[in-house]
């Protein structure tokens, strides 16, 4: 509430009416160290002063701060300021002087307080009127690697005092929170903003500006243009900007509706052709889906038309059968009277010297086939030896050479293909052992996609079976690899610090508490590997941090969040202070280096370089908290392997084929050596001997007539056994293919049964098929009666029939999907925002048939007409009130600045001045009236016609001339002569 408010007739004088600072309490402020300073006016006003440097501008910025947000303010600016020489932190900090630093050769401020304190900024209010109090605090807290210090702020409608209410919480900073909370009526803020709007609100401080104002003047000594002073601390900012954001918005607003209003009609334009083309789609997809059922179907129809073809064709068989087996029959009875007669026969031409021709004709025949038996043998032989280079067998001789020279050859083929296949053996284990390694890089990458670390997977094994049997968390056994990487900046090191870390990052912290049983786990079992793991207990002893940026410990960094940070560090500062050193010279130096080459010195003495592996290769990094260039690294070098492993493929290849070619030669060597001997190829011998005994049974056949005509007549007789024997081989031959027929039809029959009652089965979509089938069928038959022989033929016309259909639907439905994928994308194209959850495709055709019902529902286009009025008549409204608005502030602005130079004018700052401001006053008055009596003149446009009427041009002339030749105006026409100018030279 304001002063006028508070003193009414509660206090018998009005001086000390309102909120008035009652106290004012430091703890920790500054060079104000470790105790409780106060001030107290007693709400009446007090005079600071001291010797330069006491701590007046300490004071005053501490009242400011209470006060004033604190990106306004600049400290010490009492004292002249005019850079943030001192800050909120060198104030918590309580620095009070500056050292140099011997390591960075610049300046370190030097601090009173560290992070174990906290700071209290308290003021108390009291209203005598009312008999209330006010107090309000700030409490400030440094937290470690933080420059800017945590605070909350304080508002209490009681008195407080820091002594009292601001200690004895313990080392919990939070418990002083907690004890704060336990006071009736006091709140705690977290931010600036809502604490000044609750301590304005109960000290009766209306407007923010007057905190501004009195920042301004608190320690103000002079002021220079007190034109822009007033205007910027003691006039309220206007709030043009954002009722011209408002009204741009409201423009806004109407426009981007008229233009959803048109969108929507639009969108409905296209949008109807797409829903119509979906309909037509969805019809043609219909019938597509009923061919294709025609085609799935066709098979099954076609059986069942099969079965009523087998039935009948069996039927048929099985009566041919029987006539078969009665001619069979008569064929046998007839073939056993010839055979006699042919007895009869044989036993006169014996008797005539027939048996040596019957001889002489056996050994012929013997003879005819050893020599068809040798001459396939020696066809084969000389084919092998053609095929191995050897020549041609001619004579024995040459036999036995080239039996000789395979026997060598076979010798050199086994020694090669020895070779080949000891050749593939080292190839097969070079490919298995690429392959072990392959799938040991698929696994170390497949684990690292699954996490962020880049410890080896066998590594994280070992953790995750201890953490699973013990009920722990990973998460709380670390290993320092996961908690510490190498600075961004310091890449060029990564390789050599991975060297000397690499161990240190595979050990796993344990916790005190965990240590007990992780210890006796890892002594009761057996890892199947190396573990290393440091028991971590709380370290009390502080160890000294060298800031110079060489050291290895400060190129790296520690995971923030961890609850290890602390001993990882001091660990890191205590075991690995390596001086970095990017010269031989430094490196020789120094008793314990690191080059970039990965050399490492420790003691003075030891030195170590290990160049089994590349120091650059990241495969081997065990450090960070990502593992992205690990995996890139691993993924490189298994795609070497891979381009290893295809090489040694292509040549096992090229050794198999090779053993293969030389397999075939080498069998076709051992089929040459397994002829034993020149007589299984000799054919020249037994033809020459058929031909002698072909010359002697020719000539006892001309000897005898008898015995010609008794041959004639045998011969007559074989004729006719033969003729029937040929028809009872026809006939059993008929009779098998009937029967094997008849068997072939039957097993037809029963593989196909289950489609006898096709017709029968029930459904009315099943008619529908069996309907369009009969119509397909008859269309491509066209009146041609079925055939088991050409049913298969028949059935694959219909499907090809079918298919004609299917493919001019398929085609139809492309036609109409592409049509409507270009209408789609056209529609995303040019609604981009509205369909960005659609997909270009058929299948999101229900979509853009839901969109279509949604504006059609809406029926935002009736509405266009109606906004376009709204836009246009509307936003001329609104300008025009805006307009009115910002004339009506300018006025408000010149009542403002009135009344301040009424006060200022009353005020007598030194002897006299009152007086003359008086008379400039009533100068001041004169002028306005001279202003208005001018305005009437010239009427409310400038552009009007009337001005160039005489009377008025005259009255105004005079207006002008008196005012500009009055005595003692010198002052006022110093200020507005380039307004009464412009006047005079416009009329002139």
């Amino acid at each position: 509430m304001t002063m006028q408010q508070t003193a009414l007739n509660f206090t018998s004088s009005d001086v000390e009416a309102g909120f008035r600072l009652a106290s004012l309490e430091l703890y920790n402020w500054g060079t104000f160290h470790q105790k409780v300073w106060s001030i107290e006016p007693g709400s009446h006003n007090s005079l600071l002063t001291g010797d330069i440097g006491s701590g007046k501008s300490t004071i005053v910025d501490a009242v400011l701060t209470l006060l004033v947000p604190q990106q306004k303010l600049v400290y010490n600016k009492a004292a002249g300021a005019e850079s943030r020489e001192r800050t909120l932190a060198s104030y918590v900090r309580g620095e009070y002087k500056s050292e140099r630093d011997d390591l960075s050769g610049g300046a370190r401020a030097v601090a009173l307080r560290d992070e174990s304190h906290y700071t209290v900024l308290l003021a108390r209010f009291s209203n005598d009127g009312y008999g209330q109090e006010i107090t309000i605090a700030q409490v400030f807290h440094l937290k470690k690697g933080k420059t800017v210090p945590d605070r909350f702020f304080v508002v209490a409608e009681q008195g407080l005092s820091i002594r009292e209410h601001f200690s004895g919480f313990g080392h919990d900073f939070n418990g002083l929170r907690k004890q704060l909370r336990l006071i009736d009526r006091l709140t705690i803020f977290s931010s600036f903003k809502e604490y000044s709007i609750r301590f304005r609100h109960l000290l009766g401080i209306q407007n923010s500006q007057a905190l501004n104002l009195f920042y301004q003047t608190v320690s103000m000594k002079s002021v220079g243009n007190l034109t822009e002073f007033v205007r910027l601390h003691m006039l309220e900012a206007g709030d043009v900007q954002e009722r011209l954001n408002e009204l741009r918005s409201n423009f806004d607003n109407l426009s981007r509706a008229y233009e959803s209003v048109r969108k929507a009609r639009k969108k409905i334009e296209e949008l109807r052709p797409i829903t119509a083309d979906l309909k037509k789609l969805k019809t043609i997809n219909l019938e597509l889906e009923s061919l294709r059922t025609c085609r799935r179907e066709l098979y099954g129809y076609f059986q069942f038309l099969r079965i009523a073809l087998l039935d009948a064709r069996i039927s048929k068989l099985q009566r041919i059968i029987v006539s078969l087996k009665s001619r069979q029959a008569g064929l046998s009875r007839e073939i056993e009277e010839i055979r006699n007669d042919e007895l009869d026969v044989r036993k006169a031409i014996d008797e005539h010297g027939g048996r040596r021709i019957e001889e002489l004709t056996r050994e012929i025949g013997r003879l005819n086939n050893e020599i068809k038996q040798t001459r396939k043998v020696f066809i084969r032989v000389n084919e092998l030896a053609s095929g191995l280079r050897l020549g041609q067998v001619k004579d024995r001789e040459g036999f036995f050479r080239i039996w000789a020279d395979g026997k060598e050859l076979l010798s050199s083929f086994d020694q090669e293909l020895k070779k080949i296949d000891l050749l593939r053996v080292d190839i097969g284990v070079d490919i298995r052992n690429l392959d072990e390694q392959i799938n040991g890089f698929v696994s170390e990458i497949t684990s690292l996609k699954k996490r962020t670390t880049n410890i080896p997977a066998r590594t994280l094994a070992i953790r995750s079976g201890m953490a699973e049997l013990l009920k722990i968390n990973e998460s709380e056994i670390p290993f320092v690899g996961e908690l510490v990487q190498v600075d961004k900046k310091e890449q060029q090191w990564e390789g050599s610090i991975e060297r000397v870390l690499h161990n240190f990052g595979l050990s796993l912290l344990v916790d005190n508490d965990l240590y007990d049983r992780i210890s006796r786990y890892v002594d009761k079992t057996n890892l199947r590997g190396r573990l290393v793991y440091f028991r971590v207990r709380a370290s009390q002893a502080k160890v000294h941090r060298d800031s110079d940026s060489r050291l290895l410990y400060n190129k790296i960094r520690i995971k923030p969040a961890s609850s290890f940070y602390k001993w990882l560090e001091d660990e890191m500062v205590s075991r690995f202070s390596y001086l970095c050193c990017e010269t031989m010279e430094d490196f020789q130096r120094s008793p314990k280096g690191l080059t970039l080459q990965g050399q490492i010195k420790s003691g003075g003495r030891r030195h170590e370089k290990d160049d089994r592996t590349d120091i650059n290769d990241r495969s081997r990094f065990i450090l960070g908290w990502s593992n992205r260039e690990k995996i890139k690294a691993l993924s490189r070098q298994k795609a070497e392997l891979e381009k290893q492993g295809q090489k040694l493929a292509v040549r096992a290849a090229e050794l198999e084929k090779k053993q293969q070619q030389l397999g075939e030669k080498r069998d076709n060597c051992l089929d040459l050596l397994r002829v034993d001997g020149y007589e299984p190829l000799d054919w020249q011998t037994p033809a020459s001997r058929q031909a002698n005994l072909q010359e002697e049974l020719r000539v006892l056949e001309q000897k005898s007539d008898i015995l010609m005509s008794l041959r004639d007549k045998l011969e007559l007789i074989r004729s006719q056994i033969r003729e029937k024997e040929q028809s009872k081989i026809e006939t059993a031959g008929e009779l098998g293919g009937i029967r094997q027929e008849l068997s072939v039809h039957e097993k037809d029959l029963s593989e196909i049964e289950e489609y006898r009652d096709f017709k029968k089965r029930e459904g009315a979509e099943q008619e529908k098929i069996i309907v369009r089938l009969e119509k397909f069928t008859g269309e491509v038959l066209q009146g041609k009666r079925l055939d088991l022989r050409t049913l298969d033929k028949d059935q694959s016309r219909v499907r090809e029939y079918i298919q004609q259909h299917l493919d001019k639907m398929e085609k139809q439905r492309k036609n109409r999907e592409n049509a409507i994928i270009r209408m789609m994308g056209e529609f995303r194209n040019r609604w981009p925002a509205e369909s960005s959850e659609l997909d270009v495709s058929p299948e999101a055709g229900t979509g853009y048939a839901s969109m279509l019902e949604t504006l059609s529902r809406e029926d935002l286009p009736r509405h266009e007409q109606r906004f376009k009025e709204l836009l246009n008549e509307g936003t001329i409204n609104s300008i025009a009130l805006f307009q009115g608005q910002l004339e009506r502030e300018c006025d408000d602005i010149e009542n403002r600045i009135e009344a301040i130079n009424t006060s200022l004018c009353g005020t007598e700052y030194s002897a006299g001045t009152y007086i003359e401001l008086k008379a400039e006053r009533s100068q001041d008055i004169e002028l306005r009236s001279f202003r208005e009596e001018l305005k009437q003149c010239l009427g409310h446009s400038l552009d009007d016609d009337d001005l160039y009427n005489e009377q008025r041009f005259m009255r105004v002339r005079n207006l002008i001339t008196r005012f500009n030749g009055r005595e003692g105006m010198a002052e006022l026409d110093r200020r507005w002569t380039a307004k009464v100018t412009d006047v005079r030279n416009w009329y002139v």
